[in-house]
């Protein structure tokens, strides 16, 4: 899909990164994602509604936290990997897919179902071109997108 190029051709161009659904239960997805994050040397922040530490990092409560904790606005240029069940998806995409502070926001596989992607068909072209929702996984295909992308 053209806008999900979009996405992912700015996504490692972001300042930081924020894995909303991290968890300190290395066998689930969250965990995983966010140690990719740290195994590539990525400036991540763990997002959870409970958890106040997640593998060495703060974990913050909400996206808001990480996005408002930037020095600079060139410094919350945020990309967001999102892997919540997707009722938690759909809240988060209606309350952070316009806030220009994020470069794009990364549904990771299990993120989305047939509403959230109602919604985003009904986004305007902009808000589309900021969401990767129905592409690859950043553990599958994360190093070869960020080397296309200057980051690694």
């Amino acid at each position: 899909m053209e806008s999900e190029r979009a996405a992912l051709a700015v996504f490692f161009r972001a300042a930081q990164f924020a894995v909303v659904g991290a968890n300190s239960d290395r066998t689930r997805w969250g965990n995983k994602v966010l140690r990719w994050y740290q195994e590539h040397n990525l400036p991540v922040t763990p997002v959870h509604p409970r958890e106040t530490r997640i593998e060495g990092l703060v974990a913050v409560r909400e996206l808001k936290s990480v996005l408002d904790q930037a020095a600079t606005p060139h410094d919350a240029r945020t990309a967001v990997s999102v892997i919540t069940p997707p009722s938690v998806s759909l809240a988060l995409l209606r309350e952070y897919a316009s806030d220009p502070r994020i470069v794009a926001m990364w549904l990771q596989p299990g993120a989305a179902d047939a509403s959230v992607v109602e919604w985003l068909r009904k986004q305007p072209a902009d808000v589309q071109d900021r969401i990767i929702w129905s592409g690859p996984c950043v553990l599958v295909q994360g190093v070869q997108l960020a080397r296309a992308n200057g980051r690694m």
